[in-house]
């Protein structure tokens, strides 16, 4: 699992594998789709498919995107910012900021040097409730793909290519 001490090419790495692993699939399940149907409904099977991933990437993001925000803002509610309240609830909130050690500095160096070991503590604890968050969404992005690689077992084995059937059909339509 990810944490605050996650080095970036391992996050890197993990990302690749993901990539690879859906980018090698994607094909594979245009061909199935393809080949369940009949070859003059192969455009509209294709576009259906390609409708429903962009539906399925759309809503997939909102709901993994509010478990992470949720999560991270749960997480927040347990750090004690004391009298720096109004100045690092704006900074905690934001995993854009707290991800970015460009901003994070430039908002370090504003912090008076007395207070700058308690400015780090709260930032540490910001950023494991955003490793935290992040991994509650892996959580729930492995219990979907438990469900996909469950519903991949129930997928009919269709024989790739057309049915000499087909293929009459297609002739005939290009004689007419």
């Amino acid at each position: 699992t990810a944490n605050i001490n996650t080095k970036h090419w391992q996050i890197l790495v993990s990302m690749v594998l993901v990539g690879v692993g859906i980018g090698l699939s994607i094909p594979v399940l245009n061909i199935i789709g393809q080949n369940a149907f009949p070859v003059t409904r192969m455009g509209v099977v294709t576009s259906v498919q390609q409708f429903f991933r962009n539906i399925g990437g759309t809503v997939g993001s909102a709901v993994f995107g509010s478990i992470l925000l949720n999560t991270l803002a749960e997480n927040n509610k347990k750090i004690d910012l004391g009298m720096g309240a109004d100045m690092m609830k704006d900074v905690i909130a934001n995993p854009q900021v707290l991800g970015n050690p460009t901003i994070m500095g430039k908002i370090r160096e504003k912090v008076p040097e007395f207070v700058r070991p308690i400015f780090d503590e709260i930032i540490n604890q910001a950023k494991t409730g955003l490793a935290d968050a992040v991994s509650h969404v892996f959580i729930f992005v492995a219990a979907v793909l438990i469900i996909a690689i469950i519903v991949w077992f129930f997928i009919r084995e269709e024989k790739l290519g057309m049915k000499k059937e087909e293929i009459k059909e297609c002739v005939m339509k290009g004689e007419e």
